[in-house]
């Protein structure tokens, strides 16, 4: 019987760079659950750093329909880590690049309502 060899989930262009594996992607989706919000409160947090993504977009990347961009990625990951961190708990979202690099214009940033 043969073996099935999983298979990365590609972000980007497609270069090793631009690689998450499934379990890194699972994490994402892990961490959308955790953090008890919505898709359009995920949209809105993305605007705040910089990045227009829809709810349907952000839904079609935490379930391996679609892929994002490294940077578009990684800002989806920050304000899920965000909101974890509202919430008190520990960031489970991962990044695509290990450490983002000091250029990026997102950190972590906690996005308060009304602030």
């Amino acid at each position: 019987m043969a073996q099935k060899e999983k298979s990365p989930a590609l972000l980007g262009s497609g270069s090793k760079a631009d690689e998450i594996d499934s379990e890194a992607l699972q994490r994402l989706f892990e961490a959308f659950v955790a953090c008890r919000t919505t898709l359009d409160d995920l949209s809105n947090r993305a605007a705040a750093l910089g990045e227009d993504l829809s709810g349907p977009v952000i839904a079609a990347h935490l379930t391996g329909k679609s892929r994002l961009s490294n940077q578009k990625h990684n800002v989806l990951a920050a304000a899920l880590n965000a909101r974890l961190a509202e919430l008190s708990l520990p960031a489970a979202a991962p990044f695509v690049d290990r450490f983002p690099s000091a250029r990026t214009k997102y950190s972590y940033v906690v996005v308060r309502e009304g602030a």
